[in-house]
């Protein structure tokens, strides 16, 4: 090759393009990839974002938004806020499995839902001409029962704060949901305020199988992908009034057998 440079537009466009490579023919990670995500940590002056391989615990149930920088007493430190629906619902690390892995206990109640949110860390979709900006989200989880569970995975806010029911009612959104066990399609989920459309991607949610879910705003539609292939590609609905997203991921428990999933990663960029 020579003295020829690799240019900046060329680097680039091969940082984002590695979490997208061809996934593995064989093993767990069989036809699991993602898709094409900047990486905000080698340009932070043009992208922001947050990732979490949940190497160790990095929530809590007393996360306290807008914390003073300059008080005395401590300050919560951790990036998500854990809401734990029942009195057996818990999360927690889980060393039995590689890579980082966050567990959730469903409860042993039908409905009890079970989340994180990152409450510090906004997103917002834009649409509008000339400002319009581009999101990347991306996360890894596992189901040990679907019979057993749902879940939302994506952004989502009531009215800029945290969104306790996504599942139920979603406010304002975007994302992947499967609400019962009964039903395990996937759909693509998008909603502002209370209007909201579903899209099934056909694809289903198995058991004890990682899944690996991802959206991409490019500024005008949303796109959906499951393993890294495109499944539905729309602009209905998208919550574009500029409310504040916050990435959340959610389960619920469908019966009382108090199911266990898991959360391997979860990476969401967006430019400034």
């Amino acid at each position: 090759m020579g003295n020829r440079r690799l240019g900046r537009k060329r680097l680039e466009s091969a940082l984002k393009s590695m979490n997208s490579g061809k996934a593995d023919s064989t093993g767990s990670r069989s036809g699991l990839k993602g898709i094409a995500i900047p990486s905000f940590e080698t340009q932070p002056s043009k992208y922001f974002g947050m990732f979490d391989d949940f190497h160790a615990v990095t929530s809590n149930q007393g996360v306290a938004v807008n914390n003073d920088a300059a008080q005395a007493t401590s300050v919560d430190s951790d990036m998500w806020n854990a809401a734990i629906g029942g009195s057996s619902d818990a999360i927690a690390t889980d060393s039995t499995k590689t890579g980082g892995v966050l567990k959730f206990t469903l409860g042993s109640s039908a409905g009890e839902e079970t989340a994180i949110t990152a409450p510090q860390i906004g997103f917002k979709i834009d649409s509008s001409a000339n400002t319009s900006r581009k999101i990347w989200f991306e996360a890894r989880l596992q189901l040990d029962d679907i019979s057993g569970a749902g879940f939302f995975v994506g952004l989502a806010s009531n009215n800029g704060a945290i969104e306790a029911t996504a599942i139920d009612s979603l406010e304002d959104g975007i994302g992947f949901i499967c609400a019962t066990g009964a039903t395990p399609n996937i759909m693509a989920i998008a909603a502002e305020g209370n209007s909201e459309t579903q899209t099934d991607t056909t694809e289903d949610i198995a058991d004890q199988t990682w899944v690996v879910l991802s959206f991409y705003f490019d500024g005008d539609s949303a796109h959906w992908y499951v393993n890294g292939d495109l499944k539905v590609s729309n602009k209905l609905t998208l919550p574009d009034d500029g409310t504040i997203l916050l990435p959340h991921v959610e389960f619920t428990s469908v019966g009382t057998d108090q199911d266990v999933t898991y959360l391997d990663y979860v990476r969401c960029v967006m430019e400034r």
